[in-house]
Parts: structure tokens; C-alpha cells; sequence
């Protein structure tokens, strides 16, 4: 029965990742919380294994957009260097963030992880709301473009930064069209979260068990992808993020002081 147990909630885990990881509500944030209430998983080792779900869900990008990034290798060397530059920064920002919060981590409550994910999903939603009537009109990607979506990339390793809500509140700010941005965004993440999903499962030693949670946050990614793409250029994204993170700041305040 435990063994059953486990995969259903690896699936609930993987399926969860798919659908989140394209909107503007972190993803890592939230699985890590689940993680740490439905299992035997603790603060830290839900938040890695969080991460490594996220290699199911990069799997559905790269695969979604696979034409437009062969495309893209033909035709220059852009992709290439768009990966290169974004990618690095992310590492050098991102990493030292996440060696850190994986040592604290462990010293904080639940509640206080769910009330500071909650709190820094509103903060993401009212940047998003703030840039999102901005006029949109730039096509070409310039090198500080790319170092200044890496640095935003980087820390949104935080849970409860929203890595998809930053980042395109960050390229429509920049003055991209709502489905350049998103689409910038989600090319953007293909690297590091492969980079990130990898060292997360050498670091937790995860098992063979955990491809049933890829499986089905790539199934479930690939859907919900193509959702988030065809509705880019009319969706309110500010509004995910203030309503989950209002949300989670309500339940976790009225379980505190009850």
C-alpha cells in the first residue's frame, strides 16, 4: 500500500508540475509545499525534488517548440547564443540562492515557507500589473536583454518568485509583444532547467521511481503549454499571481491562528 501510495503521489506531483510550471504562479513553490504535506519529504528535500519535476516539464517545451528552435540553429547562431548568455547568468545568480535556501530551509516552519511564497507571488503580480499596459512593439533580442532576463531567471529560484511571471513581465517591460515574451520566456528556460533538474536529482539521489513523475509532468506540461501560448496575448497573467499568492497567505494565516 505504500508503495501505491508513493506513485500516486509522485503522479499528483508530476501532474501538478506540468500544469503550474507554465503559469505565473511558481511552480517550485507550490509543488514544494504539496511535497511537503502529502510525504515524508522535508522542506529541503521537497524543494529539490521539485526542481527535478521540472525536467519533465522542459521536455514538453523542447518539444513544442522544436521546430522553431531547428529553425533557429539553421538559420544563425542566435538560439545558441540566447542559451549561452541567459543561461550563465542564471547559473551565477541562481545557484549561490539555491545553496543557501536549501541550508535554511530546514530551519524554517511550513507556514512561514507558505506565508513568504504567498507574499512574493503578490509582489511578482503587482510588477506584472504595473508593465502590463506598456507599449510593445521590439522584435531583436540585444546582449543586455539577455543579462538582465538571466539575472531575473536566476532569482526566481526563490520559491514563490514565479520564474514564467517574472521573467515575461520582464520582456513586456523591456517592450516585447505579449507572445514574443512568452515565448522568449519559455526558450529561455530550456538549459537551466535541465542544468537545475540534473544536479537536483544526482544531489537527492532520486530514484528510479521519479520517471513516473516525469512522465507525467511532461504529459501534462505539453498540455498546458499550448494553452498558455494560444492565450498570451489576452491573458491577464497579474491575476494568477495575486490571487494564489492572496490565497495562500489567507489559508496559511487562518491555519496559524486557529
Amino acid at each position: 500500500m505504500a508503495n501505491i501510495n508513493t506513485l500516486l503521489n509522485l503522479l499528483i506531483a508530476g501532474f501538478l508540475q506540468g500544469i503550474l510550471e507554465w503559469l505565473p504562479v511558481s511552480s517550485s513553490g507550490q509543488l514544494m509545499v504539496f511535497l511537503a504535506k502529502i510525504s515524508s519529504l522535508n522542506l529541503a528535500g521537497a524543494y529539490s525534488f521539485a526542481f527535478f519535476l521540472h525536467l519533465g516539464t522542459v521536455l514538453s517545451a523542447i518539444v513544442f517548440f522544436s521546430k522553431k528552435i531547428i529553425n533557429e540553429l539553421k538559420a544563425s547562431f542566435f538560439l545558441l547564443k540566447f542559451w549561452v548568455c541567459v543561461t550563465l547568468v542564471s547559473i551565477v545568480v541562481g545557484y549561490p540562492i539555491y545553496y543557501f535556501y536549501t541550508k535554511i530551509i530546514g530551519q524554517l516552519s511550513l507556514d512561514v515557507v507558505s506565508l513568504s511564497i504567498g507574499f512574493l507571488l503578490i509582489i511578482t503580480g503587482i510588477i506584472t500589473f504595473k508593465v502590463r499596459k506598456r507599449n510593445a512593439s521590439r522584435k531583436n533580442v540585444t546582449l543586455m536583454d539577455m543579462m538582465v532576463l538571466g539575472l531575473a531567471q536566476g532569482v526566481s529560484v526563490i520559491p514563490g518568485i514565479s520564474r514564467s511571471g517574472i521573467t515575461i513581465a520582464l520582456l513586456l517591460w523591456l517592450g516585447f509583444k505579449p507572445e514574443r515574451a512568452v515565448e522568449l520566456s519559455f526558450l529561455a528556460s530550456i538549459p537551466v532547467i535541465i542544468i537545475a533538474g540534473a544536479y537536483a536529482s544526482l544531489e537527492s539521489q532520486i530514484g528510479i521511481t521519479g520517471i513516473i513523475g516525469l512522465m507525467a509532468s511532461f504529459i501534462s506540461g505539453l498540455i498546458s503549454i499550448g494553452v498558455m501560448v494560444s492565450l498570451a496575448k489576452k491573458l491577464p497573467i497579474h491575476y494568477f499571481m495575486l490571487s494564489i499568492g492572496a490565497l495562500m497567505v489567507l489559508i496559511t494565516g487562518v491555519s496559524l491562528i486557529s
